[in-house]
């Protein structure tokens, strides 16, 4: 009999869904607290969500003296000062048993725990949401093994007096003694028992999911769905060294000069600054900064600004140079560091060719290969006692066991079996060994860059120190990450400091700590995926974030008409509405009028577009209007895969969020109250709804144009336009913070609502939504006809507007980039013809 067994109550929490908003920001910063009888866990904060996402795992030791178990989940709101209570939920002792068995975690599932108000008695929440668990105790897949393995632990239960468990015993000591697959004619039960357990217990352990998730189960911003197509390619490095011959104006007194130089360093989502260097034309900062690697990664730009810190007026822009990460790097394997001299574009024409200024870099790169080798090598050579490169069976069983491995001697044997020698008289090489490691990890579906995934809940290995600088301090750090740090550390190459990723776009970066502060309270916080007046988008073909181009009066009256919209009464909504009728129709009226023409170089010069791809000369528009929806030179935008027609393209130049289904649009997205597909297209007519059954559960994607995009739109797929629909609506701008409001913007604006028939597609809908200040939606396409991909299909007049595209379920799988910054509440830049998705057969 097994005298002292200890198990693990292994618990996840995913996340929230339909949180009540404590304030009027509509938004809370929601996270739970787990009571599991004394013991106490948390998880992290997140920050402005009513449907968090947390994803984190819990693993708490079970004794015998545990039981009966109490499970408290509270969820509470983070303020400034303390925390706001929204609700509970409880699990006690049968909620722990699966039929007559322990429910365990390989059996359980995803469960909804209803979240309770038991605080404000007097007026208690009706609907505090739910949250997304799932939970269970750690054991094998054998439910008559599971007796076996935990037979000493059931008859301490069992003596405590429970009913629920003692039946539960007698069941599976029942089924055990009477199973056919067992001989039990000459042993009595507890002979049996004594056997199996001898027998089984290591390869039961072997398959065992482990207590502990390890060290390297970290988070990442990256889902796991799209390491397949964009897989990582390693670990770029770079140090800003130094910068020569920078450019001056006289100080007041012209005595001297001015120039407080540092710099800001843009790459996708990422945004770094160096610390400023007081008085030098010639600044040496020496800081380092890092950042991972995709195929997907290699045309973004990398771009280097340098700025002149001014201690109370704006920072001055000084020069810039940029170049991509393929132009940068060799990704081809590991490299080591290399020294750059790159020229900078000057800011000034009066400076251009009188300073020949110059930035010096630093660049290196460890691939994802290398650094796995490096990985195991060294861990390796902590057990090489005798130094030999190699590690013997005892040596291979001390490291395992170190890792805390399940069945590190079955393992060790394996290791062996696998590389084709004997345990008894040969050893692994560190190669060998790596390959064996390699093998095992991608067998049991874990990463060593990431970890295990919650659905998955198998962790293969706990690593409490860095083989290479012995840290011990590595909770929340990325393995993979660390050991490139450590591996690039060369003591003759001075670093001064590492730089941190704490910034969004590069104009933030640059900005003044005061400017910045009235910014946020003028139009909100600065950050990625934020609700509010600020609009931070990533250009899908550089790479970089952007911030939208916005007038202040524009943004601030978006902030103060659409924030807590659902808070407004009835009568403020329809003072808004007629608002923004009104103003929209004496826009379009304006933008009609000749004299609008002076307002056309205004426009170009803030927005900067670029005027050479424009079809005819800017003298030729007659009214403003004409230059919002002016045509562009043939060949500007090329079609994506002309050959292929199972490739859907853009419509449009806009800003492109994609979602697989429409409820992970109203999830993540779409946060009207009365949003509806059958609403959306048609208010709720009998044919509106007929086509939201075809279209139920289908995919969804929205692509938004801002008022300086190019404004006509075309196909995104081969097809017959069936039909049009003209819907009059409202004016509410298509703005984030709008969509992202109480307020159903696509179901209550203007709008045409048009189904293409598609060989490849089936079905598509196809809704141009008209917005704050759009005169008009023309469509120059016309029912019955085909059209092939990039056709014209219609313009808009002066505005913002959208254009939602809905296919039929299981017809599209969007890109993978695309998918991932929508998860991420980001908007994509994208230009019409360029692809959002494919066919899934002709993936």
């Amino acid at each position: 009999m097994v005298e002292s067994v200890s198990i693990v109550f292994q618990l996840a929490i995913i996340e929230g869904c339909q949180l009540p908003a404590k304030d009027r920001n509509a938004s809370l910063n929601p996270f739970v607290v787990v009571l599991l009888n004394n013991r106490k866990a948390q998880t992290f904060v997140v920050r402005g969500s009513l449907n968090p996402f947390w994803d984190q795992m819990f693993n708490f030791s079970v004794e015998p003296s545990d039981f009966p178990l109490s499970l408290q989940l509270i969820c509470y709101d983070k303020t400034r000062i303390g925390k706001n209570y929204i609700g509970e939920a409880n699990l006690s002792t049968h909620h722990l048993v699966l039929g007559e068995f322990p429910k365990t975690w390989g059996r359980s599932g995803v469960e909804n725990l209803q979240l309770v108000d038991y605080k404000n008695k007097k007026n208690p929440c009706q609907e505090p949401g739910f949250i997304k668990v799932r939970y269970g105790f750690v054991t094998s897949e054998d439910d008559l093994c599971d007796f076996v393995s935990w037979r000493g632990i059931w008859d301490a239960i069992s003596a405590q007096n429970l009913p629920i468990y003692r039946g539960m015993y007698q069941s599976a000591k029942s089924s055990l003694a009477h199973s056919p697959s067992l001989d039990t004619s000459a042993k009595d039960f507890d002979d049996t028992e004594k056997e199996l357990t001898e027998a089984t217990t290591e390869d039961l352990m072997f398959h065992q999911e482990i207590a502990n998730p390890p060290i390297s189960a970290l988070s990442s911003d990256e889902p796991l769905e799209a390491d397949t197509q964009n897989p990582l390619l390693g670990v770029v490095f770079i140090d800003i060294v130094s910068s020569r011959e920078l450019p001056y104006d006289r100080n007041l007194t012209r005595t001297s000069f001015d120039m407080d130089p540092f710099v800001v360093i843009t790459h996708g989502k990422e945004t770094f600054k160096t610390r400023f260097i007081r008085h030098t034309l010639n600044p040496t900062w020496n800081e380092r900064l890092y950042f991972h690697v995709r195929r997907s990664y290699l045309n973004h730009t990398i771009k280097f600004s340098v700025y002149d810190h001014d201690k109370f007026s704006n920072n001055d822009f000084v020069g810039s140079c940029a170049m991509t990460v393929q132009d940068l790097l060799h990704i081809k394997g590991g490299m080591p560091m290399s020294e750059k001299t790159i020229p900078l574009a000057l800011a000034k024409d009066k400076w251009k060719g009188v300073f020949e200024s110059s930035l010096t870099i630093r660049t290196g790169f460890k691939a994802v290969e290398d650094l796995r080798r490096t990985f195991w090598s060294e861990l390796a050579k902590r057990y090489d006692l005798d130094e030999s490169d190699s590690l013997n069976h005892f040596e291979v069983l001390a490291m395992l066991e170190s890792l805390q491995a399940v069945a590190p001697e079955k393992l060790a044997r394996e290791f062996f079996t696998e590389s084709g020698k004997s345990p008894n008289t040969e050893e692994l090489s560190f190669p060998e060994l790596a390959t064996c490691f390699e093998s095992y990890v991608r067998e049991n579906n874990w990463d060593l860059l990431r970890g295990p995934s919650l659905a998955q809940g198998r962790n293969l290995f706990q690593i409490p120190t860095c083989p290479i600088c012995n840290s011990t301090n590595l909770e929340g750090v990325d393995i993979m990450m660390h050991i490139a740090i450590c591996c690039m550390s060369d003591p003759e190459v001075q670093v001064d400091r590492w730089m941190v990723s704490d910034f969004v776009p590069e104009a933030y970066a640059q900005r003044k700590w005061f400017t910045r502060a009235v910014n946020r309270l003028g139009y909100g916080r600065y950050r990625i995926g934020q609700n509010n007046a600020n609009i931070i988008v990533q250009d899908r073909a550089t790479g970089q974030l952007i911030e939208e181009k916005i007038p202040a009066y524009i943004r601030l009256g978006i902030r103060l008409l659409y924030k807590n919209i659902a808070s407004k009464s009835a009568v403020d909504i329809r003072a808004i509405r007629r608002l923004l009728k009104t103003s929209s129709l004496k826009q379009g009226r304006k933008f009609d009028d000749p004299v609008s023409v002076r307002d056309i170089r205004p426009f170009i010069q803030f927005h900067q577009i670029n005027t050479d791809e424009i079809q005819d000369p800017l003298e030729s528009f007659q009214n403003f209007n004409q230059f919002f929806y002016r045509k562009l030179k043939p060949g500007s935008r090329p079609l994506a895969s002309p050959d292929d027609p199972r490739v859907v393209v853009s419509p449009a130049d806009c800003r492109c969020t994609c979602f697989s289904t429409i409820d992970k649009a109203t999830r993540l997205w779409i946060k009207g109250e009365e949003f509806s597909i059958a609403r959306l297209l048609g208010n709720l007519s009998e044919e509106s709804q007929a086509l939201a059954q075809i279209f139920e559960n289908g995919s969804l994607a929205i692509f938004r144009l801002a008022p300086q995009d190019y404004h006509r739109f075309h196909f995104p797929v081969d097809g017959r336009v069936r039909s049009h629909q003209h819907i009059d609506g409202h004016y509410f701008t298509v703005n984030p913070m709008a969509v992202r409001s109480g307020l159903d913007v696509f179901g209550e604006n203007k709008r045409s609502v048009s189904i293409i028939e598609s060989e490849q597609f089936g079905l598509v809908g196809y809704v141009s939504i008209g917005a704050m200040m759009v005169g008009s939606i023309e469509l120059t396409c016309e029912a019955g006809q085909r059209y092939s991909r990039m056709d014209e299909f219609g313009y808009f007049a002066f505005g913002g507007s959208t254009i939602v595209l809905i296919f039929q379920q299981g017809m599209v799988k969007f890109d993978a980039d695309l998918e991932e910054n929508s998860q991420h509440f980001l908007e994509t830049l994208i230009r019409v013809g360029s692809s959002i998705g494919t066919r899934p057969d002709a993936l």
